[in-house]
């Protein structure tokens, strides 16, 4: 055992603390951060763009946790006609993201988007 604040020898000289070496897995990442805020800008502006019914059956569907049914039944509309709505909903959300710098990072790997 050791004190994190003890320094790692390199060479016999005194090099990094321990503690540095140890990673918090809680704290969040700036970068991780302002990429989250921004999807979350993009993705209010997106919605914003839908019209009223397919953001009506988005917000039931994805945040109420409604089934097609529920929301048919809700919305007086067949089960059918909602799953269309939802699709038409869910295609313009990602035209609307599409080309987005979220849509891959920076080393080259897929995000959320594809």
């Amino acid at each position: 055992m050791a004190s994190l604040e003890a320094r790692l020898e390199v060479d016999g000289k005194p090099g990094i603390e321990y503690g540095a070496l140890v990673e918090d897995a809680a704290a969040v990442d700036p970068q991780s951060h302002t990429n989250l805020v921004d999807l979350r800008s993009q993705l209010v502006d997106a919605v914003g763009r839908l019209e009223d019914r397919e953001r009506l059956v988005a917000t039931f569907y994805f945040y109420e946790g409604l089934t097609l049914k529920e929301i048919g039944k809700a919305l007086e509309l067949t089960e059918g006609r909602v799953s269309q709505i939802l699709r038409r909903a869910l295609t313009k959300l990602c035209e609307h993201l599409k080309g987005s710098p979220l849509e891959q990072d920076e080393v080259g790997g897929w995000s959320t988007f594809n």
